[in-house]
Parts: C-alpha cells; structure tokens; sequence
C-alpha cells in the first residue's frame, strides 16, 4: 500500500490508493471493490486496443489476473456475461469494467525445495518482476511440499492503484471500508489503504520576470536560440557521409501540452504549421488534424471552439499561458528560424513527411490540468505508435501528489521504444526537492531531462532553472526563445518549457537521418556531443555537464575535434578551429586514477573528451552503454618523450555557418597533442 504521497496545490477531490498483497486476492475483497468503487468504460486508442483484445486479456491488462469473483461483478454490471476466449471486437464499446486491484499471478514458477524467498524464483519470473517499476512489490506464499527436488511457489507482483470512490462516499470512508474487509477476510494484518489527495497537474509556465536575479546572471528577454544554417549544413554533411540524398527515417514527435492554436479560427493550416506535419491522422480525407484527448472524436485539437472562446472576436490573440502548446509545438520543429529547410527537407513529399506531429490535448488553453489527466497519456500514446516508429514525447508538464510518480514510471517502462523529453521546470530548485513529476522520475535511460542555460551566458544555467545531477541530464536555450504564439504571430518566452523542445528538435533531427537509432543511443549521443558549462556546482547540476550543441551531435559519422592551432596574427597567439574526420589512433589515454604505465582507455569506449580552463574530462563506458566521467591524465608514461595525443585524419572543417570539406592527405595522419584539443566528439551513438 501507499501512504500519503504529499499534494501541491490545494485540492479536494481526492482518491483511494492502494497495494494489494497475496492475501487480497480473496474473493470477498476482489468483489468488494469491484462493486464499492467506480468502474471505468475504455475510450479512445484504449478501446482500439480492447477490440483486438480477447475478455481474458483485456481483464489481465486491467486487473493483472482473472478471478470469479471479478467476473460476477462484470456480467452484473452489465447485464450480460462475454466469451472469455474470443476477441471482443465491437462488444468492447461501452462495457463497464469494475474496479480491480492490479495483482500479476506469477504461478508455477519453480525454486528449490529449501527455499522460498523471491531470489529462488527462477530467471523467467526474476526477468519479469525486473521489468516491472521499483515500487511495485513480489510477494512469495508459503511454498507447497512436492514429492522431489523442486516445489511451486505461488507469487504475485502488486502494483499501487488508484480508486475511485462511489458518488457521496468519502475517499477516506472508501479507504476504511476497505481496510475492514481486508481485515475481516485475510489471516494477516493488511497494509491499509489510504485517502490521498489526486495528483494535480499543470503546464511548466513560461517565467514572467526573466531579466534578473540576485543569485544567477541575468536572462535576456529575446535571442538567437539555434544556429540554423549550420545545423542544416551539418545535417547535409550527415546525408551525405551515408551517401543518402535525403532523410534516411522519419520522427513522431508528440506534444502533451495544453492545446494548439496552430490554424486559424475556420480550422484551417497556415505555413508554420503545414498540413503536412498532421498526414498521420487524415480522417476521410475532410479533415486531417493531431491526435487528442477527446473520446472517440478526431478532430482539430485547436483551442478557438473552447467554450470560453465562443464569444471572443475574430482576431482572438491567445495570452502567453494559453499559448503554451502551440509555443511548445513550434520548437520541437525548429521553429521560425529553422522553417524554411524544414519544409523542404521533410515536408517536401506531402504524401511521405519525415516529422509527423501530434497534439494531446490536456488542458485546453488552460494553465492548470484537468484531474486525472495524467493517466490518459499512456493510452494515447502507447495507442497510436507505429510498429517502426521511434516516438519523440515533449513533457512539458507537470504534476504533484497522487499516485504521479508510479503513473510516469509506469509510463517510461511500457513503452521502452519511445524517448520521453521532459522540461526540469522553473523553480530554481533540485528537482528532487521540488517533488514534481515526470522531472523527478529517475533511472530511466529512454526520458532525458532539460535543464535551461542562458543565451547571453551559455555557460551559465538559467537562474530560474531547476537542475541536480541524479535527475536533470542537460541544459539547452530557454531564455528568450521565439516560436509560435498561433497560426501566424510569434512570441519570445523563457523557461525550461522551451529549452526542452529544443532537444525534441535535435531528437527527431537524429531520427530521421538514421532511423536505427533508439532512444537510449539519441539520448546518449545529445549528452555526449554537448558543450561543457561554467565551472563548479553549476557545471554538474546536469548529469552531463553539457549543454545542447546540436551540429556537433548532427556530425554523427565523423569524430569531431575541436582545437587550438598557432596563429601569430590573433592576439592569443592561436585560433579555435573544429574540425572533422577520423581518429585512427591513440596514446596515453588515460583517467588520473589509471596507472601511470597502464593501458590505454580504448577509443571504442569513449565518449567524448572535454576541456575547459584546466579541467580535462574523459567520458568512458560506451562499450556499457553508460557515461562515466574521469578527470583526464595529462603525463606520459614514465621514459616517454610523448605526451598524450591522438592521431587525425581532417576531412572537413566547421565554421560559424557551415561544415566545408578538406582534401585529405594522402601521407599518414598527423599527432595532435590533447593539450591543444579543447573536446573530442567521437563518432557513432553507441
């Protein structure tokens, strides 16, 4: 069972959360609370899914397993009992499904005969308790005696739910009545299931005083947030390293947001948004729109027909918070600045775009979210994936209280194909403190979190930004960021909301260049080709230490070197270059904490090296799929007259707005020295 989880704001609805153990799975509780709480109908992507689904898998999909008792209350409910076999078809429509506990029998699974603990279970039901979330709980009954070396264990993985009382009864009444019949029908004494208040949810708010703050440097209002040309160009390079023409693979980016003023007021599509982008969801060919939350209606998710809305004139002008989707929306493609090559990259083949976008509508212009909200996002999604797709998910949201932190966990682990791009949000505070989710769901390699940096001061993290090292994984532009505030106006905003479409951009950008990429490797990839940030605690309030540099993770095939080369006419005394090609060889590549005299780290396992006044960074573990950061050596070994260093072969170099090539050398790459070499980028995602 869960306690109570904490709220935000003040909230009275409230709902029952519980965790159900072996003992629960008595029939008089599975009947209570089928009949003692509310039951749900299926609706949108959830009812597709249910009408190619048999009774029994529905149930099990529900209910974790099938019981008598749950059965009963199903054909009373509803007046008639269903085939458990077949596939339900159109008899999903409207079936009302009670309330259930979410227990996953895991019966028959064999341990040895002197033991029963969970760890004896064999490596089928440890795999599949491991795929699980870390909150749910594997409860092992007492074994049964065979006749022979092995016996059967009876277990069940629990996971926490959430209850619906009935109209006019308490949650806290709910909650009591439960915990007595668990009582009255178990042996043991129960965990009780308790009243906590509904998570509560709103957008990550744009900062309405961006400009100044006594503890971080100050935020522009407006700026340059994307260097266009030359992320265009590095994507050309990219194309053309492959001997491609054009995109390799397309990108689903789906925005949960609070809507979309994207077309005008008649519905229909203007240059920023082409129709183009919405191909996916044609509907008959009359109207072609985003996926929303609306059951069982597809339609244009644009905010004018809100009721609310009904009166205003024909120039409606969304303020900034209603806005906010359609902001958001903008920048995942880039936005103004990068329009015009995105139209003729990806939307050149209206019948074949490369980016298709959704809307989930979750709030309607509004700022804060509608009660539950959080738990359509899964079936919405995880209802519309396309078998070969890689979905993009822009999260910037956020919710408190509740059951939010297993919703979203429960989120990331169901669907591992999709990489979830979540804003850290605005409260100049570690996430963890906060308490806010999805920013402070941790350990999941498919959901990246964004952090804000300065465009004025790129070192520099954005004062408002929330940030922390074991949950934030890198920074981007969110100060004064210009997108979309409708149809046709654009609007500069602040915020993490706008720094994490960004890395959805860079994200889908990946995507349709290789389509083999997953998303633990684009997640990686964004990470490792980053940019370091100004010294100290700033620098690792972010996992990576890193904020988005989106060229240099464009440049995938090639290792990308920046460094420093003798120039008598610059007042240094030398000139920044970066430059692109091959690393064919290594030496003394090490981490201060290798021997002197050790091996060197092999270049198939690292990441990156970076460099920044007298800090040197090696980042290792690719081989692993992980990144680990060590300081860098910068002796050589003992007798070596050579310092560390890596041989180059240049094939290009990289300007402020362009990745121009070089003839190679035909002679033998040439040492370059790593003191000299500000950051290595080496090729690949992993």
């Amino acid at each position: 069972m869960l306690g109570i989880l904490g709220a935000g704001a003040a909230h009275a609805q409230q709902v029952v959360i519980a965790r159900a153990s072996l003992d629960w799975l008595r029939s008089d509780v599975v009947g209570f609370v089928a009949t003692n709480f509310a039951d749900r109908i299926l609706t949108g992507p959830m009812l597709e899914q249910a009408r190619q689904r048999t009774l029994e898998q529905q149930i099990t999909v529900l209910c974790g397993s099938v019981s008598p008792a749950y059965l009963n209350a199903l054909a009373v409910l509803n007046g008639k009992s269903l085939p458990l076999k077949d596939r339900l078809g159109s008899n999903a429509d409207g079936i009302r499904f009670p309330a259930c506990l979410k227990l996953s029998l895991l019966n028959g699974k064999t341990a040895s005969k002197q033991s029963s603990a969970p760890a004896a279970l064999d490596t089928a039901a440890m795999q599949a308790i491991s795929n699980h979330d870390t909150r749910m709980r594997l409860e092992v009954a007492a074994p049964i005696s065979l006749n022979g070396a092995v016996k059967t264990v009876r277990a069940v993985v629990a996971e926490p739910v959430v209850l619906e009382p009935l109209p006019g009864v308490s949650a806290a009444v709910a909650a009591a009545q439960l915990n007595e019949v668990v009582a009255a029908f178990s042996p043991s004494t129960p965990a009780p299931a308790a009243a906590v208040p509904r998570a509560t949810g709103h957008i990550v708010t744009a900062v309405a005083d961006p400009t100044h703050s006594a503890q971080f440097p100050a935020c522009p209002a407006t700026g340059t947030h994307i260097d266009e040309k030359l992320i265009r160009s590095a994507y050309d390079w990219s194309l053309a390293r492959r001997g491609l023409a054009k995109p390799n693979g397309s990108a689903s980016i789906y925005v949960v947001d609070n809507g979309f003023f994207g077309t005008d007021r008649s519905g229909t599509y203007r240059p920023a948004f082409p129709v183009t982008l919405f191909s996916k969801w044609s509907q008959s060919g009359s109207v072609v729109g985003p996926l929303t939350n609306m059951p069982n209606v597809s339609y244009l998710p644009n905010n004018y027909s809100n009721e609310p809305y009904q009166s205003a004139p024909i120039r409606f002008t969304p303020t900034d918070d209603q806005a906010h989707g359609t902001h958001v929306a903008g920048l995942t493609l880039g936005g103004p600045a990068f329009q015009p090559d995105r139209d003729q990259l990806f939307l050149a083949d209206p019948a074949n775009p490369s980016i298709e976008l959704s809307i989930i509508n979750l709030g309607n212009g509004d700022r804060d979210l509608p009660p539950a909200s959080e738990t359509i996002i899964l079936g919405l999604i995880g209802g519309s994936i396309e078998p070969h797709d890689v979905p993009i998910v822009n999260l910037s949201v956020e919710y408190q209280g509740g059951d939010a932190r297993n919703t979203f966990e429960k989120l990331f682990d169901s669907l591992p194909q999709a990489l979830f791009v979540v804003a850290a949000g605005n409260d100049s505070q570690p996430v963890d403190l906060v308490g806010a989710y999805p920013a402070a769901v941790a350990g999941r390699m498919n959901a990246i979190k964004v952090a804000a940096h300065d465009i004025a001061q790129p070192s520099n993290l954005a004062w408002f930004t929330n940030s922390g090292p074991g949950l934030v994984d890198i920074a981007a532009p969110g100060c004064g960021v210009v997108s979309w505030k409708n149809a046709t106006d654009e609007l500069a905003l602040s915020g993490t909301s706008q720094a994490t479409p960004l890395v959805v951009f860079a994200a889908s950008l990946l995507t349709t260049l290789d389509r083999s990429l997953g998303p633990q490797q684009i997640k990686a990839r964004l990470m490792a080709s980053g940019q370091l940030l100004g010294g100290g605690e700033i620098r690792w309030n972010v996992a990576s230490g890193s904020r988005l540099d989106i060229p240099a993770a464009l440049l995938v095939y090639d290792d990308v070197v920046q460094r420093r080369i003798a120039d008598a006419s610059q007042p240094e005394g030398f000139r920044i270059e970066t430059q692109v090609g091959e690393i064919t060889d290594s030496f003394a590549l090490r981490c201060e904490t290798d021997p002197l005299d050790g091996a060197d780290r092999p270049i198939s396992n690292l990441w990156a090296i970076k460099r920044q006044g007298s800090d040197a960074f090696l980042i290792t573990g690719r081989n692993a799929g992980a990144m680990q950061r060590c300081n860098l050596r910068s002796n050589a070994p003992n007798g070596s007259s050579m310092k560390p260093s890596v041989r180059f072969r240049q094939t290009g170099i990289v300007t402020d707005d362009a990745v121009i090539p070089i003839p190679p050398k035909p002679d033998a790459p040439p040492w370059i020295e790593l003191e000299s070499i500000l950051s290595i980028i080496f090729h690949g995602a992993g």
